[in-house]
């Protein structure tokens, strides 16, 4: 068995294929949320931006913020391509998530991540394949 080694070309593989499934399901979660989150403007769902160590989409596509509104500073890149962030920009969008005490949690962002889960733990399981 000497001479047969795949190790570099495993390695080789193994990057790109993560970082798909990584950013697969960083915009999977973006676009969950933008399309459950509560409405009134529209601004709180397209301040919604990912982060990768190759791109971010902060503030493409913001609508006008309403008064007092405004996007929250963005998120710094990932070192590795391994990792990508999910965010929302507007500065206002905790509190419908979480709720106040004058209003009741409305959440979208936890349940678009709890949604988008099983779908990237089967990606994840199926990266054997890919290499």
């Amino acid at each position: 068995m000497a001479g047969y080694n795949r190790f570099p070309e495993i390695v080789a593989r193994f990057e790109p294929a993560v970082s798909q499934i990584v950013r697969k399901s960083a915009f999977d979660v973006q676009a969950l949320y933008a399309s459950t989150c509560p409405r009134d403007t529209g601004f709180m769902a397209s301040s919604a931006y990912v982060v990768t160590s190759k791109e971010s989409t902060y503030g493409q596509g913001a609508s006008t913020p309403p008064k007092g509104a405004y996007l929250l500073p963005e998120h710094p890149k990932p070192d590795d391509s391994y990792t990508a962030h999910v965010a929302v920009g507007a500065n206002y969008a905790i509190f419908p998530e979480l709720g106040t005490r004058h209003q009741p949690p409305q959440p979208a962002f936890y349940p678009a991540v709890d949604a988008v889960e099983p779908q990237f733990m089967a990606a994840m399981g199926k990266l054997e394949d890919a290499l």
